[in-house]
């Protein structure tokens, strides 16, 4: 295993020599999009950021295991905890090599109806995104609305419970003392030896 954790030196060589690789090679996955900072152009990422990605699947439920985390390389931890668009939990997993990925699986075919009613995902894909892997055309045509500021000062609850997940998973470093936050939350590590 530490001859594999070594082949992966960052975020770059995991989604280029490991994730692609899986996506182009697994039948059930038709897209593959990056989101956030690493594909932001107005504040790009620095050496420490995430990666945010979103898995199209004709088979979304068989994410809701890790197996399939051990078919892309090896990892340390995975957190699954409320993301920021309602009804779509973010697999958080920490890869060998300390290489932090957020993974959102969602059904192929079903992008575009999420943007078009949920304005949580407009604000996420308005950062940035781009089509990594999009074996069935669904990407190309995607309409994206433009980010816009929130009409008020006042966040929904699905923000704010998202935005004390992600603190608590991230900076905290503690994952366990927030579970009042993280209703659902579920922490596994990997099988793989």
């Amino acid at each position: 295993m530490a001859t594999e954790e070594a082949e992966i030196g960052s975020h770059d060589e995991l989604l280029t020599d490991r994730i692609v690789p899986w996506a182009h090679g697994t039948d059930d996955v038709r897209g593959l999009v990056v989101v956030g900072s690493r594909v932001r152009t107005d504040r790009p990422a620095d050496e420490w950021s995430d990666m945010d990605m979103v898995i199209l699947s004709t088979e979304p439920g068989r994410y809701a295991g890790t197996a399939w985390l051990d078919e892309i390389a090896p990892y340390w931890l995975e957190l699954t905890h409320p993301g920021p668009v309602p009804g779509f939990p973010v697999r958080q997993v920490m890869f060998a090599g300390a290489l932090d990925c957020d993974i959102v699986p969602m059904a192929a075919g079903g992008l575009q109806s999420v943007l078009d009613t949920e304005p949580a995902a407009a604000l996420v894909l308005g950062d940035g995104w781009r089509a990594i892997v999009d074996k069935d055309g669904e990407l190309r045509g995607l309409r994206v609305p433009p980010r816009s500021a929130p009409a008020s000062g006042i966040v929904s609850e699905s923000e704010y419970l998202w935005a004390i997940s992600d603190f608590c998973t991230r900076r905290s470093g503690r994952p366990s003392t927030c579970a009042e936050a993280r209703s659902g939350c579920r922490r596994t590590t990997s099988t793989r030896t």
